[in-house]
């Protein structure tokens, strides 16, 4: 589904647009026209469906360099095992979850507590992955002519980082499950969810003028997405918290 010149939506469960395995995460290609990257793997379940988006939207496989994960939780980093045996993908990660990736440490990922909750299928289980590299604030990632920056932008999880690409006079927001519509945010009840870093992971983006908001979830926005920050912002103004997307 191509969204704008240079992203296409891939991949996304049924909380989205049921597009492939429904506890997916949106999956993101951003592309120059000759290099791409994927932005959050999926699940991994079954990325059949995510394949055929890609060759049904036109776009080459081959032309996929690396995915970039905005956090490690399975429905956004448990795919990545598959794309890099598929492809060679280089998996890309927020700085301080390599280990965990690459030990599948299901406990570390919060797995074995979303699993227990019925978030994901018991028989499911994490694929182990190489990283090739941990991003962090300010670090810029080449897509051919594009350039991706990255935000970190804790409260859901720790850590946790956003993509944004500025590009056709238009500055995006790749940002995970940071902010969604309506300026929903995404508490869980764990130790890496913070209301307090969420305040402050807000702030960074007051009065940013963001046009496109791509989040990990739901409704995306294409236009106006500053005012889904605003109104996230005008509730931790009052002390109060932003309303839940669960």
């Amino acid at each position: 589904m191509r969204l704008t010149e240079h992203i296409y939506l891939v991949g996304g469960g049924d909380v989205g647009f049921g597009l492939s395995h429904p506890v997916d995460c949106h999956v993101y290609v951003v592309t120059d026209g000759t290099v791409a990257t994927l932005i959050d793997s999926g699940v991994g379940i079954d990325i059949d469906p995510i394949l055929r988006n890609i060759h049904d939207d036109g776009l080459s496989l081959d032309s996929i360099e690396r995915v970039l994960i905005t956090h490690a939780h399975a429905d956004h980093s448990g795919g990545c095992g598959k794309w890099r045996d598929l492809l060679g993908l280089e998996v890309c990660v927020p700085r301080g979850v390599r280990s965990c990736l690459e030990e599948a440490d299901e406990d570390a990922l919060y797995l074995t507590q979303a699993r227990a909750a019925g978030r994901y299928p018991m028989d499911y289980r994490f694929q182990a992955v190489e990283v090739g590299l941990e991003v962090s604030e300010g670090d810029e990632i080449a897509v051919g002519s594009l350039t991706l920056t990255v935000v970190e932008n804790p409260g859901h999880s720790r850590p946790h980082v956003g993509y944004m690409l500025e590009s056709d006079e238009l500055s995006c927001l790749f940002g995970g499950d940071f902010l969604f519509h309506g300026g929903k945010i995404l508490l869980l009840n764990t130790a890496e969810c913070s209301i307090t870093d969420y305040a402050n992971s807000m702030e960074k983006f007051r009065g940013a003028g963001l046009d496109a908001l791509l989040p990990g979830h739901g409704a995306i926005s294409l236009s106006g997405a500053q005012a889904h920050v605003d109104a996230a912002l005008a509730r931790f103004d009052e002390l109060a918290v932003p309303p839940n997307f669960l």
